[in-house]
This record gives structure tokens, sequence and C-alpha cells, in this order.
């Protein structure tokens, strides 16, 4: 089969074999499209550690071809996504960086990580999935449908987590590009979700959240990044950190047609192009996601 790996060298398309079941609880995928995510960025790039040739790619949907004996809930010819994150909270794999993942022609994944996507859904609505379910887990966090809240960042997660929280009954929303709007008003917010982790983020973040305010950490940043701690204690602000949400509630919502996300897609390339993305040498649209298919 074709699959993108990272050696220690660089980002490469081989032929590889088709992964083989080896565990009754495992189903072999083949997939039909994937998405690009920054993380995959990282991990071509080297700025993450990751398995040496390991297959990049977690963002994903497919069909059920091979099913493992004890597999009772899939069956072959399901159309699925996966949770790509697998293990206890404390000892997590993730496709694409510890395990073989998504770019590929197959992928090999536990059944119970696996979820139906109903018919009337696209393949692309199931490779966007696993951000909705990222973007789902600013829900987790202690806030309240009438308070004042800021996403920072203008960005395609940004965009996603406002349309989520309105659906949850948020209506004072605001999303912060900063790169093209004036500085922050000072203690004005309740809560202020960050999309991006910069320095100079969090000491805007901090200024512009009120007194006893909530920062909640959504990006998953691979630098250390540094905070104004002495401003964040004489604030007394709350920091909480969010992971992931719940995969079912995200088909729900795509299925009950409360979520519009299809203005968020990009183009569809090959996996030499994709390459190429990975690899730094050629530009994309970040705004929209980009989806690769075998």
């Amino acid at each position: 089969m074709k699959a993108i790996i990272k050696n220690s060298e660089k980002v490469t398309l081989i032929e590889r074999k088709k992964p083989v079941i080896l565990s009754d609880q495992d189903i072999l995928i083949k997939v039909i499209i994937a998405g690009l995510c920054r993380t995959d960025i990282y991990g071509a790039q080297g700025l993450i550690k990751v398995k040496d040739s390991v297959i990049l790619g977690h963002e994903f949907s497919g069909i059920v071809i091979e099913i493992g004996k004890k597999v009772t809930n899939i069956k072959i010819g399901d159309r699925v996504s996966v949770m790509p994150i697998f293990g206890t909270e404390l000892k997590q794999q993730m496709l694409g960086i510890d395990l073989d993942g998504a770019f590929a022609e197959y992928v090999l994944v536990p059944a119970n990580y696996t979820y139906l996507i109903p018919n009337h859904l696209s393949f692309e609505e199931g490779a966007f999935l696993e951000p909705i379910a990222a973007c789902l887990a600013v829900t987790k966090a202690p806030i309240q449908a009438d308070q004042r809240g800021l996403i920072y960042g203008k960005n395609r997660i940004a965009i996603l987590i406002k349309r989520i929280l309105n659906i949850k009954g948020f209506k004072n929303i605001e999303i912060y590009d900063y790169q093209n709007e004036n500085n922050l008003v000072d203690h004005s917010y309740d809560f202020i979700i960050e999309t991006i982790a910069t320095n100079k983020a969090f000491q805007e973040i901090v200024k512009a959240v009120k007194y006893q305010g909530l920062i909640i950490l959504k990006s998953r940043t691979f630098s250390e990044v540094s905070l104004p701690i002495n401003a964040i204690v004489k604030k007394e602000i709350k920091l909480f950190g969010v992971y992931y949400g719940d995969f079912q509630e995200g088909i729900n919502l795509l299925a009950n047609k409360q979520l519009e996300i299809k203005d968020l897609f990009g183009k569809t390339i090959d996996f030499a192009e994709g390459i190429e993305i990975l690899a730094g040498k050629k530009p994309y649209d970040e705004d929209k996601k980009l989806f690769f298919k075998p």
C-alpha cells in the first residue's frame, strides 16, 4: 500500500505491506480521506518527536474491510471515523505519532475507538470529527452561557469553537484576530479561550480577562511559552486545560444538522502534493481544512 512516513531524515512516500490483524479486538480500515492537521506538520518537520518511520496522519474516515474475531460493535462495510488517541489518560498513544496513522491506503485500529458515520454524512465530515471532538472539549470548562467570552485567534478552530458554544446557548462570544485588530480592553471577559499559544498571546489574554476570570488552554503547542505569573496571581486567574470532548456528540451535531462545517473545508489533494506541504516546501491555506486522498 502507499503510505507517507517520517523517518529520521525526511518525509517520504513509500510502498508498505498492508497491515494485518493481530488482535481479536482490532479492525482494518480502508482510508477514503484524511485531514491535514498542524500536528502532522509538526511531526513531519521534526518539531515534535514521532516514532521513526511512522505513518503520519490521524484525522480520517474510511470503510471497514476486516474485523477481529471478538469485534461485535463494527461490521465489514461500515463507514467509520476513529478517535486517534488510544490508552488511559496517563498513558496514551496517538495515531501518526506513536502508531502508524492514516496517511496510507489502510490503517489498523482498536474497534472500541471506532465510530459509525451515518450514511447521509460525507467522508469529509467523518474525517472532520476529530477537530470537532477537540473543540467540544471547551464545554468541559466551568463556564456559563450568560458570561462574556473571548476566543483568542481567528482561525478554523476558533470559528468551530464559537459555533459549538452558540449551539450550547453561549451568545456573548467574540473571536479576536490578534493580527488585524487593536489591543484588547483590559479586564473585560469572564473567560478567554486561547487557540494560539505564544508569549504575546498570554500577555494579552491575562490583561483582558476579568479579576478571578478563567483562561481555557486549548491549543496543543509543542514549544514552551512563558506566562505572566505575577499578573495571574494578583488577578487570581484560573487556568483550565481541555483536550477532547465526546466523539459521538460530534457525530450527533452533524447528523442533526445543528453544526455547519462544510464552509471550513478546503481542497483534496493526492499524497505526492501532500508531502510537499508536510515538508514545508509548498504553502497552503490553513484557514480551510486540507484533505489527502490515497
